[in-house]
This record gives C-alpha cells, sequence and structure tokens, in this order.
C-alpha cells in the first residue's frame, strides 16, 4: 500500500553512512518542518546540524512544500541544495531532484514525519519511504497521527 513507510525512525539523526551503504542509498530528500527542525524554526539543532555534516558524501536534499523563503533560509547558511513548494506527495519535484543529482530513484530515499506527503511521495516515486517522529509536536500532529496514521506506522517495515 502506497501510505505504509518502507522504515520507521525516531530521527533523522538515526541515519549514519552505514545504514546509507547497507540499503544501497546515495541520496536523500528530507523534509523540513518537523523533520530537520520545529515548524518556523529558522536553523537545525546541534544534533542536526552535526547530522549534516557527518552526511556530506551524500546527496543531501531538502525536498519541503513550504514556501521558497522560508526553505531558502534554512538551507542557505547550511549550504543544502533544496525544492521548495515541492508539492508532495506528487512524484514529479522529487523524480526532477534526483535526475539533477545524478541518482536513480532505486538509490534515494525521502524522509519525512507525514504518511500523507512524504511516504506516499516516496512510493510513488520508487524511493525508499522513511517516516520519523515530527521534531516538535502539536496537539494537531498528535491528533493526526492517532488517529490517521498510527495504523500505516504501525505497518511499516523495518525499525531502524
Amino acid at each position: 500500500m502506497k501510505l505504509i513507510p518502507a522504515v520507521v525512525l525516531a530521527s533523522v539523526t538515526d541515519i549514519t553512512p552505514e545504514w546509507m551503504e547497507a540499503r544501497g542509498l546515495r541520496g536523500l530528500l528530507l523534509d523540513l518542518d518537523n523533520t530537520l527542525a520545529p515548524y518556523r524554526v529558522g536553523t537545525p539543532d546541534a544534533a542536526v546540524r552535526e547530522w549534516i555534516d557527518k552526511m556530506r558524501g551524500y546527496v543531501l536534499v531538502v525536498l519541503s512544500n513550504a514556501a521558497k523563503r522560508r526553505v531558502e533560509g534554512f538551507c542557505g547558511p547550511l549550504r543544502l541544495p533544496y525544492s521548495a513548494r515541492a508539492g508532495k506527495p506528487s512524484p514529479v519535484k522529487a523524480l526532477r531532484a534526483c535526475e539533477s543529482f545524478g541518482l536513480s530513484p532505486r538509490e534515494t530515499a525521502i524522509v519525512g514525519d507525514q504518511i500523507f506527503t512524504d511516504v506516499l511521495c516516496a512510493n510513488r516515486a520508487g524511493m525508499l519511504s522513511v517516516i520519523v517522529e515530527p521534531f516538535k509536536r502539536s496537539l494537531l500532529i498528535d491528533l493526526r497521527r492517532n488517529v490517521m496514521e498510527r495504523r500505516y506506522i504501525r505497518k511499516g517495515g523495518e525499525n531502524g
């Protein structure tokens, strides 16, 4: 089913070079809000910043539905390429990002916090779908996860 994630992780920082190698991955398309930083926070915390530095041997691209100004402000200081207003769950911009960086969908994962955008986009594009716990929880996120998403997350493939 297109809504079931292949991998369920606690955080984006659980992804390591060893994890990437074991899955034959060369690139990650990363959601921004509640995946790399809390919603409306302009910079990542120290753990995510260290993780980005550690993962520099891989293609890292931020693929966000947020406005260009938000994404550009976050990615610029980190020297991360990005695609804003990505239109997820449509796979068009995800596939375009792969092509731009010489990646095939099979060697790319989309990492995000939402089933109905990130996971669905990855699965439609033929990429590994990775869902993480939201960076910052809110009542709305908790309600949506408990009511609509938990059943799909529980069916997800590997954990970790």
